[in-house]
């Protein structure tokens, strides 16, 4: 995990995007809780204003939300912020936005808090972007069942 982590500093954005994905499966077998002392440093990426870096880290927040129960509300709490990171455009925040939803579908049901995530997700509901909108519908309706 060690050497993987110190890859996040990579100046070539494709190592570090194949190292996200790569740290986020490595959760599945860190029986040391390698990744909980580096969860702020991995998070900290989702910020850095790019939708790619930010999208992989979203991507796999469901995974890590699975495999780290234990963390799962600060999992919660940095997904929640997306609407308001820095990104390019509102377009990128838009696609990012229907990420998270996909990321809280994953691991919905273990959620603690479901009515912060209830309430962005019906946020999306007016979204402008038509793939984030129906991401939105298809969640709701599936938690209403």
């Amino acid at each position: 995990m060690e050497f993987f982590v110190n890859l996040l500093d990579s100046e070539n954005n494709i190592v570090k995007w194949n190292t996200m994905d790569i740290i986020a499966n490595l959760t599945a077998v860190d029986s040391r809780n390698e990744f909980n002392k580096v969860f702020k440093k991995f998070y900290l990426n989702l910020n850095c204003g790019s939708l790619i870096t930010a999208g992989h880290i979203v991507d796999n927040s469901g995974k890590i939300a699975l495999h780290k129960p234990e963390l799962q509300d600060e999992i919660t709490e940095q997904l929640l912020k997306v609407e308001k990171i820095p990104l390019p455009t509102e377009e990128c925040r838009n696609i990012l936005i229907g990420k998270t939803i996909n990321a809280f579908q994953a691991y919905f049901e273990k959620i603690k808090d479901k009515n912060e995530v209830i309430s962005f997700v019906k946020r999306q509901l007016d979204n402008p972007r038509n793939a984030t909108r129906a991401k939105a519908e298809k969640f709701l309706k599936k938690i209403e069942h």
